[in-house]
């Protein structure tokens, strides 16, 4: 873990160096500045965890300082320091953003006190953040799972879990559940106290992922108005979680690779290596293989990221899986939305068993989220499954019965949907999302048929 960095602000040499020796016996790194000018340049250019400012520097407003440290550092703490006559003024400070204040003359016990709270509630505020950013509000479906494949899959997460700085790359198509287990491996290890960063790499604008995740320092670009903490600082003792890395665009990749080699990033516009602790878990439902072939994806961090490589297998290889999720998923939207489904009619897990599941868990989870809206239990029967899952092939009798007349018809089938999607992709310029528009289908279910024909 990284020294907590405290900066003391005051005009009066015997208080700095009291407090630095203070704070040094704890085990902190402590600055001084003796002035406006002394403060805002050490907060300009080092990492600044707790700032002590004395609003009485001489002829200087320690209230304007205050605002300016605020305005180069949105994110610093700043304890005030004040005399006896000027607790007002230390109120006003609170108003301006200050954290907390302490009179003059001050012992070292509360001074030890009012840091060590200043400091929780920085390392608080940025595992808000990282939830925030993570959307770990939502729905925590568990990892549910007695097929022989999915087991596999639970063994390594326990094993990698146990080795908090192994880099992990989880593969598997487009709603298996790769941040799900990202998030286990994270809880099952030693950093689960610290936060949980995940980050979309395609779902975040090419010219503002380099500041989201390695953040950027003030006038670094246009509109650059102050520091900004990136993604892998904010996950610094804690995890990272990379998903969709195969589309993340070449220049990013070296500065990643970077970060995988030095532990350390490197801020948009700044001149400082910053050291990181944190592990990185890597996910794709893309054949990162293929993309070094064709030149879209470094080979050398793909060797990075693949350490300790997880598949996770797509839900219809996962047999009973379905009905153990689904039923998962009917409890818990049942109650959420006070329905009274108690199970599923033999004849709908037939159905649910029979459907290929292009979009995985999430189409799942959505499919049975739908009908505990819509619909009433006590069971679920076959009238309330969606259209699709009634007009799949397996999932009804067939009236034909030689196999190679329904092997040609296949076929044919096949290879008009694989001209009509290759259309698509044309039109919409390789754009996934504007492709499925086109066609009106789901983005898992083209993905599911672009890998299937290898387009």
């Amino acid at each position: 873990m990284l020294t907590e960095t405290i900066l003391i602000i005051d005009d009066e040499s015997f208080i700095r160096e009291n407090v630095q020796r203070i704070l040094n016996e704890d085990g902190y790194r402590v600055l001084e500045a003796s002035n406006a000018s002394e403060a805002l340049e050490l907060v300009g250019s080092d990492e600044i965890d707790l700032a002590l400012l004395d609003l009485n520097l001489g002829p200087e407003n320690g209230l304007d300082l205050l605002g300016a440290l605020k305005e180069v550092n949105p994110d610093l703490l700043v304890i005030i320091i004040t005399g006896y006559g000027s607790v007002e003024t230390a109120v006003d400070a609170l108003k301006l953003g200050a954290f907390d204040y302490m009179k003059k003359p001050f012992k070292a016990d509360a001074l030890r006190v009012i840091v060590k709270l200043a400091l929780q509630t920085q390392e608080l505020k940025r595992e808000v953040r990282g939830l925030r950013r993570s959307g770990a509000l939502g729905l925590d479906v568990p990892l549910l799972g007695e097929s022989s494949c999915f087991r596999q899959v639970l063994d390594q997460v326990r094993e990698v879990a146990k080795i908090p700085t192994a880099t992990v790359l989880v593969t598997g198509e487009s709603g298996t559940g790769k941040e799900l287990v990202a998030r286990a491996i994270h809880s099952l290890s030693d950093r689960k106290e610290h936060p949980f960063v995940a980050v979309n790499c395609a779902s975040i604008p090419t010219e503002l992922m380099e500041s989201e995740l390695f953040g950027h320092e003030k006038g670094a670009f246009t509109g650059a108005a102050s520091r900004k903490t990136g993604l892998f600082e904010e996950a610094h003792n804690g995890t990272i979680f990379l998903d969709e890395i195969g589309d993340m665009y070449a220049s990013l990749q070296a500065k990643l690779l970077r970060v995988l080699q030095e532990r350390t990033v490197r801020r948009v516009g700044g001149s400082k290596d910053l050291p990181v602790d944190l592990r990185v878990i890597a996910a794709t439902n893309r054949d990162l293989r293929q993309r070094i072939h064709i030149g879209t994806f470094r080979e050398d961090l793909f060797y990075r990221l693949n350490v300790v490589p997880l598949h996770l297998p797509p839900l219809r290889e996962r047999g009973t899986d379905i009905l153990l999720l689904a039923k998962y998923f009917l409890s818990h939207f049942s109650q959420a939305f006070g329905k009274s489904f108690k199970g599923i009619e033999p004849a709908a897990e037939q159905m649910l068993l029979s459907y290929p599941w292009p979009g995985n868990i999430r189409e799942l989870r959505n499919i049975i989220e739908r009908i505990c809206i819509m619909a009433h239990g006590p069971l679920l029967v076959p009238a309330h499954l969606p259209p699709e899952l009634h007009q799949h092939p397996a999932t009804k009798t067939s009236s034909i019965t030689d196999d190679s007349l329904l092997q040609g018809l296949e076929i044919s089938v096949a290879n008009y949907e694989k001209q009509l999607i290759a259309s698509a992709l044309e039109q919409a310029a390789g754009n996934v999302v504007k492709a499925s528009l086109i066609l009106k289908i789901p983005r898992g279910t083209l993905r599911y048929k672009m890998e299937k024909y290898g387009l």
